[in-house]
């Protein structure tokens, strides 16, 4: 949407909440508004039966993820295949301090080709898990790049063509926390 007609479209809009017509125009969504209620439920500390899994924490300056297969019970008395960069769902937590160099090697022990792309982090076209840069079963490459950018929490997961969305939901996926001197 061009700048020019998101402003004519909000103008009018703000013009018609204003003098009441909107309401005459969407009677059916006020009502909506008006008859929504919510429900809270109250959970006893302790009352879970499956403990939520916490990613564990890994130095970026000298980093090793392997992407493989695993099965892990993400509720109980189930299991469920899933990807993974080390043991159970999602990857490692990557740290690094903004003007420091990260330096992962990275394995490939899937049956299909994969990479890491590293979402929000301004790193070099070569390292930046371009679908083109596939890493095939049983290969792998080193990824190594300066982080020049702010603080952030900024996440790393799979690029490859066709294959992006299945192999996140799989679990091939992790954050990447970028801490700097204005943050603390």
């Amino acid at each position: 949407m061009l700048r020019r007609e998101f402003l004519r479209i909000s103008s009018i809009t703000g013009s018609l909440a204003a003098i009441g017509i909107l309401d005459w125009l969407l009677p059916s969504c006020r009502k909506k508004e008006m008859d929504m209620t919510v429900t809270y439920v109250t959970v006893k500390e302790g009352s879970f039966s499956w403990p939520l899994t916490i990613p564990t924490v890994m130095d970026a300056k000298n980093a090793s993820l392997v992407s493989g297969s695993d099965k892990a019970q993400l509720i109980q008395d189930k299991t469920t295949s899933v990807y993974t960069y080390q043991k159970g769902p999602l990857g490692p937590t990557l740290t690094l301090k903004k003007g420091e160099n990260a330096m992962i090697q990275f394995s490939n022990s899937l049956n299909e080709e994969t990479n890491i792309h590293w979402h929000g982090l301004q790193v070099p076209a070569d390292q930046d898990g371009h679908p083109r840069d596939k890493v095939y079963g049983g290969s792998s490459r080193s990824y190594g790049f300066n982080v020049s950018q702010r603080a952030g929490t900024y996440w790393y997961h799979p690029h490859p063509h066709g294959k992006t969305a299945s192999q996140v939901f799989r679990g091939l996926a992790g954050f990447f926390l970028v801490t700097d001197d204005e943050e603390k």
